[in-house]
Order: C-alpha cells, then structure tokens, then sequence
C-alpha cells in the first residue's frame, strides 16, 4: 500500500492498511528504544499524543481472555460538548471561538471520556507492547513522555537525516510517519483483519460520529474479499 500523506483526509487520498510485512520491517528498523515503545503503543492503543501518557499499569487486564487483553477507561481527549452563551456572558476571543446555531451563540468546550477496548493478544505488535508492560506496576504511567517528546520520536522515524543535523531543527527532515497516520493504520487494520465495521470502530475509539471511521479507516476493495468460508444460517 502506498502511504498517506498529511494533506486533506487518509480515506479521500489512500485508503486501505499499510500491510503486515511493512509495518514490522517499520517496526524493527526503530533502533531507538522510546520510539519502538512509543510507536507501538498508538498502533496498538489507537491513542492520541496526549492520551498515551495518561494510561497506567493498572488500566490493562492481560489475562482477559485467550485471545485478548482489555484496557480499562482509558482516557480521550478531543470530545467537545456546547455551551451556550448567556447574554452577560463574556464574548472575548481569547475564550475561544463563539459559534452560533438555531439556538444561539456557543463554544465547544473539550471535555474529557473515557473508553474501554480489547486488543488481540496474537497481534504481531503485542510482544512489544508486554515487555513494556511487564517493566511497571500499580498506578505507574506505561508512557511516560511529554507530547513534545512523543511528536519528535514519531516524526523522525524514517526519516532521512543529514549528518550533524541539529535536533532544533529535527521538523525540517520528518519523515512519513506520525501519530494520526498511526491512528489511521489501526483503524484499517482492524477493519481488515477483524472485520471491524463503522460502529465497531467509533466504540472501540471512543469516536463519537462515524464521520471519524470514514476518515480514518476507508478500504480498498481487495481488503474487503473474506477469503474464508462463510457459514450462512
């Protein structure tokens, strides 16, 4: 599959997963030990930069299930809800952007949810996601980066850089990864490997449209061939 670039929505520009052999050769060509954890973890968690760090030891079940582990309430972050303006209500632009329907004047005020999911235990990332487990405990953050330090890790892998390149200017030589695109790889993969349908993925994001699942996770028709038999009754 061919790689997605930043501008305008993954599904318009090029759908379908980045595939199994890629994203392990991916994988194993991180030589830097944070940014394997790091990377990993998006994939497998589909979380966002600022969510990651938030997750804690004592949020994972492994022994869930044969087949899976569950994450427990972990924590999402871009929910929005309105709040509708009162009359004597401050209007200053530093409050944020006011917004107006057949209701009245409002702002989107982020709000925080949670979301609780499972992950294949047989999936080929999880042996990475365990180890980094096994090293925690208790209430301990599995992720314990800054959204900057996670950025510049992501950023950077793949990337082609020019010997004596200052880290200052790491942003000039990112390469073709970062955390959206990871997010978007997921939700292809799960849609293709597990059959994940629109509903399926909104729940196991936390998304709350499923404009979210069009953005992310759109096919392409070769992934959509069940190559299994099917039982119909």
């Amino acid at each position: 599959m061919v790689r997605r670039s930043i501008e305008g929505t993954y599904a318009e520009q090029y759908p379908g997963f980045y595939g199994w052999s890629n994203m392990k050769a991916t994988v194993r060509n991180i030589t830097n030990y944070d940014a394997r954890n790091i990377f990993t973890g998006i994939f497998l968690l589909g979380a966002r930069s600022l969510e990651l760090p938030t997750l804690r030891h004592d949020q994972i079940d492994p022994h869930f299930s044969r087949y899976n582990m569950m994450v427990n309430g972990m924590m999402v972050e871009k929910h929005r809800k309105k709040v509708y303006l009162k009359p004597d209500d401050n209007r200053s632009p530093e409050l944020g952007t006011i917004r107006k329907d057949f209701r009245g004047e409002y702002r989107l005020i982020p709000t925080k949810a949670q979301r609780s999911f499972t992950i294949r235990k047989d999936n080929p990332l999880t042996q990475i996601f365990m180890k980094n487990l096994e090293k925690y405990s208790g209430d301990e953050v599995l992720y314990p980066y800054s959204y900057g330090q996670i950025s510049y890790r992501i950023c950077l892998v793949d990337a082609v850089l020019p010997q004596g390149y200052s880290k200052k200017g790491w942003w000039h030589y990112k390469g073709p990864w970062w955390p959206h695109r990871i997010r978007a790889e997921r939700a292809c993969q799960l849609r293709r490997d597990l059959h994940y349908d629109r509903m399926d993925l909104m729940d196991w994001f936390g998304w709350k449209t499923a404009k979210m699942a069009d953005i992310y996770a759109k096919m392409v028709p070769l992934e959509l061939a069940i190559e299994r038999e099917i039982e119909y009754r």
